[in-house]
């Protein structure tokens, strides 16, 4: 880059600083945001239980059985 467009950006950078009034984070949180960014967390899988479906389907298909039955056997 030239000096006349360093000079450029140079006014336009003031002229933002005045209007915008930039806002200076205290290092001890930057220092703990770049760790906590640079370290990847870990996750923890946990298997589902697989008798829970199977205990629903069957309570399911048991309450629909039950209530054909009892609409077969008290139908006007």
């Amino acid at each position: 880059m030239n000096d006349e467009t360093m000079d450029v950006y140079a006014r336009f950078e003031k002229k933002l600083t005045s209007v915008l009034k930039p806002v200076r984070p205290n290092p001890g949180y930057v220092d703990r945001l770049k760790h906590s960014l640079g370290t990847a967390p870990y996750t923890i899988v946990e298997k589902g239980d697989s008798a829970n479906p199977l205990i629903m389907l069957l309570l399911g298909v048991g309450t629909a059985l039950l209530a054909f039955l009892l609409l077969r056997r008290f139908r006007p």
